[in-house]
């Protein structure tokens, strides 16, 4: 699951769930592993290879540190600022959806895409309902309906142009045309 992690979402997102899992192990066995010297190695290497000083759960993702770790996010930012660019070019305005597996990702996708190109890009996080406690008004917590249908009435608007979200978006909300 790590290895899946970080091959498809990047150092920061794998770190994440890791000293999340660190948080809320629940069985004895599992606990003495994430202990052991090598568990703690790979966490302090994951740290490295982020770029980060910080405890992952709570902290604020970096943009650079994003597409420093996965070419994803720099394909990403130039698709969508070409995709802008051209319809600006001839009068159009236009919207996207952006499709995220985790919350994490979603933060900080909406914040490295604010870092890049802030009049052309103006980008929203819309995430579900969160069921974790413990995580409300952190990195990763949920939206609620009213949070949810204010998001998409400003999308609609045009105050926000890019709709970063994970599934809760595609299943059943009626987003309108994009």
């Amino acid at each position: 699951n790590i290895r899946q992690l970080l091959k498809e979402h990047g150092v920061i997102v794998a770190k994440t769930k890791l000293s999340e899992l660190m948080q809320t192990a629940k069985f004895d066995l599992l606990r003495k592993l994430m202990q052991k010297p090598i568990f703690q190695s790979l966490l302090q290497e994951l740290s490295r290879a982020a770029n980060s000083n910080y405890d992952a759960v709570g902290s604020q993702l970096s943009p650079e540190d994003l597409t420093f770790n996965n070419p994803k996010y720099s394909k990403l930012v130039e698709v969508l600022i070409e995709h802008f660019e051209r319809k600006q070019a001839i009068g159009e305005s236009t919207r996207a959806i952006v499709f995220s597996q985790w919350r994490e990702s979603v933060t900080g996708i909406v914040a490295m895409l604010s870092s890049q190109n802030p009049s052309l890009l103006k980008p929203t996080p819309f995430i579900g309902q969160s069921n974790k406690s413990g995580l409300k008004g952190k990195r990763g917590g949920g939206m609620n309906q009213s949070q949810q249908q204010k998001v998409l009435d400003q999308f609609s608007k045009g105050n926000y142009n890019v709709l970063v979200c994970t599934c809760v978006g595609e299943e059943g909300l009626d987003i309108g045309e994009v």
